[in-house]
Protein backbone atom coordinates (compact mmCIF):
# COMPACT_ATOMS: atom_id res chain seq x y z
CA UNK A 1 0.00 0.00 0.00
CA UNK A 2 1.61 3.58 -0.84
CA UNK A 3 1.63 6.09 1.83
CA UNK A 4 1.23 10.06 1.33
CA UNK A 5 2.61 12.47 3.58
CA UNK A 6 0.77 15.72 4.60
CA UNK A 7 1.87 18.54 6.29
CA UNK A 8 0.23 19.14 9.76
CA UNK A 9 2.74 21.55 11.65
CA UNK A 10 6.17 22.92 12.23
CA UNK A 11 7.44 24.14 15.62
CA UNK A 12 10.48 25.73 17.29
CA UNK A 13 11.92 23.71 20.00
CA UNK A 14 14.85 25.79 22.21
CA UNK A 15 16.06 23.29 24.81
CA UNK A 16 18.03 25.33 27.93
CA UNK A 17 20.46 23.89 30.79
CA UNK A 18 17.61 25.09 34.34
CA UNK A 19 20.26 23.79 36.51
CA UNK A 20 21.94 20.76 38.08
CA UNK A 21 20.80 17.93 40.12
CA UNK A 22 22.58 16.85 43.36
CA UNK A 23 23.85 13.79 41.00
CA UNK A 24 25.69 16.44 39.16
CA UNK A 25 23.68 15.88 36.12
CA UNK A 26 22.28 18.59 33.87
CA UNK A 27 18.18 19.59 34.33
CA UNK A 28 17.20 20.11 30.60
CA UNK A 29 13.69 22.22 29.38
CA UNK A 30 12.40 22.52 26.19
CA UNK A 31 10.17 26.01 25.13
CA UNK A 32 8.04 24.61 22.65
CA UNK A 33 6.96 27.67 20.10
CA UNK A 34 4.31 26.80 17.88
CA UNK A 35 2.84 27.93 14.84
CA UNK A 36 5.61 28.35 12.33
CA UNK A 37 5.46 28.66 9.12
CA UNK A 38 6.40 25.50 7.08
CA UNK A 39 8.18 27.64 4.75
CA UNK A 40 10.95 28.44 7.09
CA UNK A 41 14.00 27.78 6.11
CA UNK A 42 16.57 26.31 8.85
CA UNK A 43 18.89 29.47 8.86
CA UNK A 44 15.83 31.64 9.90
CA UNK A 45 14.55 29.58 12.30
CA UNK A 46 17.71 28.60 14.00
CA UNK A 47 18.36 32.92 13.71
CA UNK A 48 15.15 33.30 15.51
CA UNK A 49 15.87 30.42 18.42
CA UNK A 50 19.27 32.11 19.26
CA UNK A 51 17.29 35.48 19.55
CA UNK A 52 14.63 34.13 21.99
CA UNK A 53 17.19 32.08 23.42
CA UNK A 54 19.10 35.60 24.32
CA UNK A 55 15.74 36.51 25.89
CA UNK A 56 16.05 33.70 28.80
CA UNK A 57 18.07 34.08 31.89
CA UNK A 58 18.64 29.76 31.04
CA UNK A 59 21.50 28.97 29.03
CA UNK A 60 20.65 27.30 25.60
CA UNK A 61 22.00 23.91 24.76
CA UNK A 62 20.14 23.70 21.55
CA UNK A 63 17.42 24.70 19.11
CA UNK A 64 15.07 22.54 17.41
CA UNK A 65 12.68 22.17 14.38
CA UNK A 66 9.47 20.02 14.87
CA UNK A 67 7.17 18.83 11.89
CA UNK A 68 4.66 16.96 12.12
CA UNK A 69 2.60 15.28 9.19
CA UNK A 70 -0.06 12.92 8.57
CA UNK A 71 0.29 9.47 6.92
CA UNK A 72 -2.76 8.57 4.03
CA UNK A 73 -2.78 5.70 2.13
CA UNK A 74 -3.29 6.66 -1.68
Amino acid sequence: MAVDKVFMSCGLGICVNTGMTEAGKAVLKTIHFSGVQSAVTDQELYDAGVALAGLQKHAMQSINRTESFHLVSK
